[in-house]
């Protein structure tokens, strides 16, 4: 039992609505805020005294951290793909979220929420949309599970959410708790912290777990990003690691609204990311020739003649020849979309 003193060290707001959450739902409308909280198994009353369990003081306490030092999370924005090391380990944000999971859980989502971009991106109906990294419901989904289902028994380690330009990590102390796998995340279910996870979901912030992986996964289709992926891995400790990409090459080829529009949205969709820079270049520049299609995607002269024929093929460039093979005189110009005509 932890060394809390009963109401005094505690948020009786939190603890007010997790009582009245559970009276209306279980249907036990003259149960006082004490029974409820044995019944729960958030506290022990020894002697006539009430002593606070741990999933109380995790949910509830004012100050978690004068037993369990790990309750916080820690929120970083990197500006490249690495964190870096030494010198270069700079991160462009660091935040701490800390008191009870309730508050962490609140401010937790309040700092991610202002640290992730807004992109601009082609949906599947062909329309630009302007949306979050990453939709709302992945990332809360995954924060929440980490506060939920990591390993308090690792003290002094925090959960981190790290963001990249191309990802987000979140990290939870402690490995998966059996049956529950990278390959059966999906449909096993384990808890850790049983108590604690059952107070939570009368609070409104747990779904039951194969669900709460499950709403994390179709988030992320429904923004036409990769499925998550769960990772136990050993860092200094074994910890599971919640990545979801934000595929960054897709959106930075549907974020060209003045391009794609040009070439029109059905056309843009077609072309694979080479031809993508190609088109881009082409239609900031009026004209392109072999060589700097070379340049620009890292192909074969020949290869990049035939990417560039193949446009024009598309009714995409326009082929202006020279007086020889290879000539540096001979280039590829822009089809305006409004006429049909060359640039």
């Amino acid at each position: 039992m932890a060394p809390y003193q009963f109401p005094a060290d505690f948020d009786l707001r939190v603890i007010h609505d997790f009582c009245d959450a559970y009276r209306q739902r279980e249907s036990r409308l003259d149960w006082t805020d004490e029974e409820i909280l044995i019944d729960r198994h958030l506290v022990r009353k020894v002697e006539g005294v009430i002593k606070p369990l741990n999933a109380l003081v995790l949910m509830a306490a004012r100050d978690p951290s004068l037993s369990i030092p790990g309750c916080r999370v820690r929120i970083q924005r990197f500006a490249g793909v690495v964190e870096g090391t030494g010198d270069g380990y700079s991160p462009v944000r660091d935040r701490w979220a800390e008191g009870n999971l309730v508050s962490i859980i609140q401010k937790a989502s309040e700092e991610i929420s202002d640290t992730i971009n807004d992109v601009t991106w082609l949906n599947r109906d062909g329309k630009f949309v302007t949306t979050p990294e990453y939709p709302q419901w992945a990332w809360f989904e995954a924060l929440v599970n980490a506060c939920v289902h990591r390993s308090y028994s690792f003290s002094g380690s925090d959960i981190t959410v790290k963001l990249f330009a191309d990802r987000m990590e979140i990290e939870s102390p402690g490995g998966f708790v059996p049956p529950v796998n990278e390959n059966s995340i999906y449909h096993a279910r384990a808890a850790r912290n049983h108590h604690l996870m059952d107070a939570l979901r009368y609070l409104g912030y747990v779904r039951m777990a194969r669900e709460g992986t499950r709403r994390i996964r179709e988030s992320m289709k429904e923004y036409g990003l990769p499925d998550p992926v769960f990772r136990q891995e050993a860092l200094h400790g074994v910890v599971v690691r919640v990545t979801l990409r934000n595929d960054q090459e897709f959106r930075k080829k549907a974020t060209d609204r003045d391009v794609a529009a040009h070439f029109g949205v059905e056309v843009w969709r077609t072309l694979q990311d080479h031809e993508v820079k190609i088109a881009a270049y082409a239609f900031r520049n009026g004209e392109i020739q072999v060589s700097e299609a070379q340049r620009l995607t890292g192909r074969t002269w020949a290869t990049s003649k035939k990417d560039l024929e193949k446009l024009v093929r598309k009714n995409i460039l326009v082929f202006v020849p020279g007086q020889y093979v290879r000539d540096p005189k001979a280039t590829y110009l822009l089809v305006r979309k409004e006429s049909g005509d060359k640039a």
